[in-house]
């Protein structure tokens, strides 16, 4: 990042071939591959959501919008990228935390007696996703009794012909979660009677 100044004075007067050249040298940088690599290992549990690479083009990415609506860096570019990695991986840690609080609300009141959920319209939603996705869930929260196993969700997804070891249930359970919350829209009153 000893060329931080130059490359971002580049991307400010150069136009869109002046940005397109800073983006190349910036992903080029190892300093500032070093710090998507710091801020990707600090934040540990994001790991199952994006990859290292993902954090470093979010990054620019976010870098040159900076830029281009008139922000940026002035004189800290180290401090500046570093706020932007940071900030990345506090957005993606906010998201992992409201998809999982939704799923706990939700999964509570589908097993109650006294619930409001009306489950079919919750198979219908899980229909909508779709896929390995729709099985896992289901398997995962709403199945009684639920699978927690990973070995037994595994072996489970493969009788419906989805090849997925049980190591990385924990990443598609996490994208699958996301994905099931981006359908409600984080609204899941829909499911609810009327």
């Amino acid at each position: 990042m000893n060329k931080c100044k130059t490359i971002i004075d580049k991307m400010r007067n150069g136009g869109e071939e002046g940005v397109a050249e800073g983006m190349a040298l910036l992903v080029e940088d190892l300093e500032f591959r070093k710090t998507a690599k710091y801020f990707y290992s600090r934040y540990r549990q994001l790991s199952s959501i994006i990859s290292w690479e993902d954090l470093l083009y979010e990054a620019i990415l976010r870098l040159v919008t900076e830029i281009r609506d008139g922000r940026g860096p002035k004189k800290n570019c180290r401090g500046y990228i570093r706020n932007i990695c940071r900030n990345i991986c506090e957005e993606y840690r906010r998201e992992t935390q409201r998809a999982a609080t939704i799923m706990d609300v939700l999964v509570k009141l589908y097993h109650s007696p006294s619930s409001q959920v009306r489950q079919e319209k919750v198979k219908a939603c899980l229909a909508k996703l779709g896929g390995q996705c729709e099985v896992l869930l289901w398997l995962f929260f709403f199945e009684e009794p639920p699978v927690a196993n990973h070995g037994e969700l595994a072996r489970r997804l493969k009788e419906q012909n989805y090849e997925v070891s049980k190591t990385s249930i924990s990443s598609l359970l996490s994208r699958c979660k996301r994905k099931f919350r981006a359908l409600l829209g984080g609204d899941p009153s829909g499911l609810f009677e009327d």
